[in-house]
């Protein structure tokens, strides 16, 4: 411990800016887990879970208008299947997740279970295709936050493209590279990933790219999501003190990238 203690005095010393961002980036990591954990704590849930899934009527809106009665829907990466819940309020006919953290199915389950709707969760490797559903099933398909941990993304795209309904739309969210936090992140020698597991960040032009590749068109403006900046934890745990307080730090961050999109964290579009 006391070797450690010296060597993190010592980086602070050589390099000051440097160890403030790094500081400042972990933090943000470490209170935005805090703030799962203390959603179950003050008895908002019944499992940690992040505070927009609770507080915030904006997270996965970008959805919401295609959601409606008699659809076939397919969530990619569908967590603890908030969208998945969300598709069956609209009436959705046959509502599909695709997790494969063995928790989150079991939350979905649960969640599905006791609000007496239907949900299927596959098991599904999405590097693996195809996928084990026919041509032309969904009508609806959210790919929110997951193409970005992928390595063969343009198949995975492709794959999706075969599964959905001719004009179906495809609801994708992914993160933006180029922003001023995570440039002065690189400048210092730092990852500036928001997730380690992330095997892309992307530049607009890559994303074009992509995109095209997997014979798709976009279909709508890249919408910005919220701020890229190292206060979204804080941010976060604020709604364990009160969620109201939570929902105006929400607020402000929506109105704040209407100011700057180009600070955008992330982009959500749809293509077809």
């Amino acid at each position: 411990m006391i070797r450690s203690l010296y060597w993190t005095l010592r980086a602070w010393v050589q390099n000051p800016r440097r160890s403030y961002l790094a500081w400042l980036k972990w933090q943000n990591k470490y209170f935005a887990q805090l703030a799962c954990k203390a959603m179950q704590w003050r008895g908002y849930s019944q499992h940690p879970v992040h505070p927009k899934h609770l507080f915030d009527p904006k997270t996965g809106s970008q959805v919401e208008p295609f959601l409606k009665p008699g659809i076939h829907f397919l969530d990619v990466g569908c967590g603890i299947g908030a969208s998945c819940l969300k598709a069956c309020e609209y009436g959705a006919a046959r509502t599909v997740g695709i997790e494969n953290n063995p928790d989150n199915i079991r939350i979905t389950q649960e969640n599905a279970l006791s609000r007496n709707v239907a949900v299927e969760v596959y098991p599904i490797d999405l590097e693996k295709t195809p996928y084990p559903f026919a041509d032309d099933t969904f009508d609806v398909i959210l790919f929110s936050d997951v193409m970005e941990h992928l390595e063969n993304r343009v198949e995975c795209l492709k794959e999706l493209k075969r599964i959905k309904k001719n004009e179906a739309p495809i609801v994708i969210s992914i993160p933006n590279r180029d922003t001023s936090w995570k440039r002065r992140l690189r400048q210092a020698g730092i990852d500036s990933r928001d997730d380690t597991d992330h095997k892309i960040e992307y530049t607009k032009e890559q994303l074009y790219q992509e995109i095209t590749n997997a014979g798709l068109r976009l279909d709508s403006p890249l919408s910005p999501v919220v701020p890229s900046f190292p206060w979204h934890g804080l941010f976060a745990l604020s709604a364990a003190i009160s969620p109201g307080l939570y929902r105006r730090l929400q607020q402000w961050k929506y109105d704040y990238i209407k100011r700057k999109p180009e600070e955008a964290m992330g982009w959500s579009f749809h293509v077809r």
